[in-house]
């Protein structure tokens, strides 16, 4: 899984670098453009570990009594850090597609911060107790001990990601429905919300994947499932930027750059200015046919 992973990582990155340079590079430096590379470029380092953990051949008892556990911790965390890095860039949007209501960041942003704080400590849990064996005469790599009680913690920490990831879709489809239900066909709503419908169907299917092997598979397979599922959420946070920059640069709007809720402010203004000024002049037809009629 982390070989299917990387290859799919390296081949986004080429097939994606020319809108890299040419919409991120330029951009002045801000909080979205920080995300954007870590989630780009951070994968590069915590994916590669995993094959150090996978495929050593030491037969050393200290490397598996020590080594090995660093270096899984060290991995788990970098995945957990890759993966709630990318929930920033759904949050952002969200944000934006709501209209930047006050309202609505406070929420998302407890919301984000208690997935945060909770899968840490589900990932401190977990990991504090894991043990190390060296492997069979025949086998490699680090074989960690099935520690009990982990496919409930790591259960928990998926079901988690599942349930914030829900709850934002739910707040894009009400936010697409109530506000922008009659400007669907323009570009940039259209891909902000393909995309983001997209993200969320197939992390959804990979965190239930994940929660199903929690608890019917050792913690190995499980940590090779999280390292897939990180390559995914960076994938398709970094193309929603992308594709949101491309669109903005073709409408002149930018709802994930510099402020990345003014240009959906700027875009519900305008639709709000132009609906005023339509009806006005309907008005001014009417109110001119009826002295018309009366003169």
């Amino acid at each position: 899984m982390s070989v299917v992973g990387l290859t799919l990582l390296v081949c986004d990155y080429l097939h994606t670098l020319e809108l890299e340079v040419s919409l991120i590079w330029s951009r002045r430096w801000n909080m979205v453009k920080i995300i954007f590379f870590y989630a780009r470029y951070s994968p590069f380092v915590d994916v590669p570990l995993v094959f150090v953990f996978q495929f050593n051949t030491s037969r050393s008892l200290e490397f598996y009594t020590q080594y090995c556990r660093q270096l899984d911790r060290a991995t788990i965390w970098l995945i957990t850090i890759g993966i709630l890095s990318t929930e920033a860039v759904l949050v952002i949007r969200t944000h934006g597609l709501v209209g930047g209501t006050r309202k609505y960041l406070i929420y998302l942003i407890t919301q984000y911060a208690l997935l945060c704080l909770t899968v840490s400590v589900v990932i401190g849990v977990s990991t504090s107790f894991w043990i190390y064996n060296p492997p069979p005469s025949w086998d490699y790599g680090c074989q960690s001990a099935q520690t009990p009680g982990y496919g409930r913690l790591a259960f928990l920490g998926f079901i988690l990601l599942l349930i914030h990831e829900i709850i934002v879709m739910a707040i894009t489809l009400h936010a697409g429905w109530t506000k922008y239900r009659d400007q669907q066909r323009t570009p940039l709503i259209r891909i902000l919300y393909r995309d983001g419908t997209i993200y969320f169907i197939l992390t959804s299917l990979i965190s239930l994947a994940s929660i199903i092997n929690s608890v019917t598979n050792s913690q190995e397979n499980t940590a090779l499932l999280a390292v897939f599922q990180r390559v995914v959420h960076s994938i398709l946070s970094t193309r929603i930027i992308l594709q949101a920059r491309k669109a903005a640069f073709s409408t002149e709007e930018d709802p994930i750059g510099g402020l990345p809720l003014s240009a959906l402010n700027r875009l519900e203004e305008t639709t709000q200015l132009t609906t005023t000024t339509t009806k006005g002049e309907e008005e001014d037809t009417y109110q001119s046919a009826a002295l018309n009629s009366h003169s």
